[in-house]
């Protein structure tokens, strides 16, 4: 029997704001969205204690969204002005620390709004905290802790499933994610619901993975269309390209 994936996020319908380095919620405006349901009638979702009942109900100042399984691959371009201004991956958080010699204000900048930018749209973790690999342990939505979060993901995209099975910390993280499984006259459809959780459950589970590379070019992080593909953009294709063709002609 076929089983498909769904992926669902709570977006705060005020937005999010940076106090400092810490991520934190507008204000609450009083909007309240309407209770979304799908064809699951709400006396079986509620009497099943089902996938809808708890959590796509409306909840006041959240809405509801879903996205696609390729989610904690979006996630990790908050990244990208790292490795467009050739960060080392050591020196990542260095490079966000006012008081370290690394710090470079415009990246941090550019970092910042990337996040803003997608936080705003999808969410972010519904109690506003970072993951850890101990369910018990929670951090702060800082700026440093949550790009260390995406850089984790980049470390593990040359991982295939069995070094997912061999990692500890890994596991640990594709388990907390809520999962319920909801047997449809399609067949079994796996719910998935909310920020991390979707991000960690979308990795183990993309199918499109084994194509997650590092560009030769700029090595930014990218998912190919296919195996084959080498650069992030076509782009990175042509200046590789001209830049070829420009050393050739020097070494004649």
């Amino acid at each position: 029997m076929d089983m498909k994936q769904a992926y669902w996020v709570q977006p705060y319908l005020d937005g999010y704001f940076w106090d400092g380095d810490t991520l934190k919620q507008n204000p609450h405006s009083g909007k309240i969205t309407p209770i979304k349901r799908t064809k699951v009638s709400k006396k079986n979702a509620e009497n099943s204690g089902g996938v809808l009942h708890g959590f796509l109900l409306s909840n006041e100042g959240y809405t509801h969204r879903s996205v696609e399984a390729n989610f904690w691959s979006e996630f990790i371009k908050i990244l990208d002005p790292f490795f467009e201004a050739k960060v080392h991956p050591m020196n990542l958080l260095e490079t966000l620390n006012p008081k370290a010699d690394s710090y470079d204000e415009e990246i941090t900048t550019q970092v910042k709004e990337l996040i803003l930018n997608f936080v705003n749209d999808y969410g972010f973790d519904f109690n506003n905290e970072v993951w850890t690999d101990d369910i018990e342990n929670r951090l702060q939505p800082t700026l440093q802790n949550i790009c260390m979060e995406a850089f984790l993901l980049h470390s593990c995209l040359a991982m295939d499933m069995e070094d997912v099975l061999e990692d500890s910390v890994i596991m640990d993280k594709v388990n907390q994610g809520y999962m319920k499984l909801e047997l449809t006259e399609d067949g079994y459809v796996m719910w998935v619901l909310g920020f991390w959780d979707c991000i960690w459950r979308s990795f183990s589970f993309d199918p499109k993975r084994s194509y997650a590379k590092l560009c030769v070019r700029c090595e930014k992080p990218f998912v190919g269309t296919s195996k084959k593909k080498k650069h992030c953009s076509n782009a990175c294709k042509w200046h590789e390209w001209n830049e070829r063709n420009k050393a050739e002609k020097l070494g004649e």
